[in-house]
């Protein structure tokens, strides 16, 4: 995969020469802030915010976060007026003018998930580490900290206590790259549809927008999907989990996409390519 820094900052630069209007949606943990040993902990950096709060600034750009986050943890963690929050995997939506979006599915299944969640939480209590979090629309189960030898035993736990769901058709479960688990309702929204839907949005109150997606997580792939089909630019940071990515670009860290959110703030406020 090729660089972001070279051959994806080419390609990012004739996308944003070409456009109307561009879209810079970007999601948080391992891609904005560096994965830390405990979610609470996860920030980013002051420059990044400065440099988002730049883009959004020009009415030719747009800033989306798509976050498997809650909505109103995702707000507190990145404090920018004008940008688009997709949270819950794009469960919930957050935009400018108003703009607000509830998945029903999701809305609906609130009772299911609180209820696996406290099954979840009381199956791998006894593994140091372990730790599950209720997101109200989801659940992940964390185990960053969980001792190697213990990790397989906490994915028994959670399939044991999720096939039953998976199999009745009212909830999905993946692995991602990121040393957690995540169980989300059936037939609701992903990544992908949540930009898709922003994009839309954006087409009714603006232009319709060029896009470019930043992640790092198979829970991404989705995002650089819909991005890829709509022309855009779709970059995944590297991490200790590599894997197949549908991403056209690669960042070999968060650090990396500091600089490149840096050199399209610097575009968005009309100083020259570099």
């Amino acid at each position: 995969m090729k660089s972001v820094l070279t051959r994806g900052w080419e390609a990012i630069r004739m996308g944003i020469q070409r456009a109307e209007h561009v879209l810079v949606a970007t999601d948080f943990d391992g891609t904005l802030a560096p994965i830390v040993a405990l979610p609470k902990m996860a920030r980013m950096a002051e420059s990044d915010r400065q440099n988002l709060k730049a883009i959004v600034g020009n009415p030719e750009f747009s800033v989306a976060i798509v976050t498997g986050r809650r909505m109103e943890e995702i707000r507190r963690l990145v404090p920018v007026d004008g940008v688009y929050y997709a949270a819950n995997y794009g469960m919930e939506i957050d935009g400018p003018n108003s703009f607000r979006f509830r998945e029903p599915t999701g809305e609906r299944a609130q009772s299911l998930i609180a209820s696996l969640a406290f099954e979840l939480d009381k199956a791998v209590s006894d593994i140091g580490g372990a730790v599950v979090e209720n997101k109200k629309l989801s659940i992940t189960v964390h185990h960053r900290n969980v001792e190697p030898k213990w990790v397989s035993v906490v994915s028994q736990r959670v399939k044991a206590l999720t096939d039953p769901g998976v199999s009745a058709g009212t909830i999905r479960v993946r692995e991602g790259n990121r040393k957690a688990i995540e169980v989300v309702p059936t037939d609701t929204n992903d990544k992908g549809k949540a930009i898709g839907l922003i994009l839309d949005r954006i087409s009714e109150v603006r232009a319709r927008p060029w896009p470019i997606y930043l992640g790092d997580d198979v829970m991404d792939e989705g995002g650089f999907r819909v991005v890829n089909d709509h022309g855009g630019v779709s970059v995944l940071v590297e991490n200790e989990n590599p894997v197949a990515s549908q991403a056209q670009f690669s960042a070999a860290s968060t650090t990396e996409i500091s600089q490149i959110l840096g050199r399209i703030a610097a575009v968005s406020q009309g100083q020259p390519w570099r």
